[in-house]
């Protein structure tokens, strides 16, 4: 099993965001696509590094949490003003599309990562998560 390339179980036709999104437009695609990280990428769609939900919502306004009448207009004000390279994790380590599932494992447990971007030529051609492999190992020892 841990043999197998990252390909086989990647997520992919990832959605990214350019550098220059406002943090509203990426809080948008994380919220209506149910995705928590997001890669982010220059006009020749190489890689330049992530956000995650979790990034963005440590930027709401206190009172959001209060569904405070203002609050979330606050907020939305606040992450129109952000641009995504502003926000974003740089320096993400990422795996070709040659490693192999174990390489995934050991990246993930080792730096305690939620998610890994699959790499080829600099550009994102998939994401893998924990979920990913746990997912797969369920499914390859499924006895039919």
């Amino acid at each position: 099993m841990w043999n197998k390339k990252v390909t086989q179980i990647m997520t992919d036709n990832v959605i990214t965001v350019n550098e220059n999104d406002t943090l509203e437009e990426v809080y948008a695609l994380l919220k209506d696509n149910n995705i928590h990280h997001i890669p982010v990428v220059n006009q020749d769609l190489e890689m330049l590094g992530i956000i995650s939900y979790q990034d963005i919502v440590k930027l709401f306004h206190p009172s959001t949490a209060y569904n405070h009448p203002t609050g979330w207009e606050k907020t939305k004000f606040y992450l129109r003003t952000l641009l995504a390279k502003e926000v974003m994790t740089e320096h993400v380590f990422g795996l070709s599309s040659d490693s192999y599932l174990k390489d995934a494992a050991h990246l993930l447990m080792e730096n305690q990562f939620h998610c890994i971007p699959i790499l080829h030529e600099k550009r994102v051609v998939g994401m893998i998560t924990p979920l990913d492999l746990i997912r797969y190992s369920l499914l390859e020892n499924q006895t039919i």
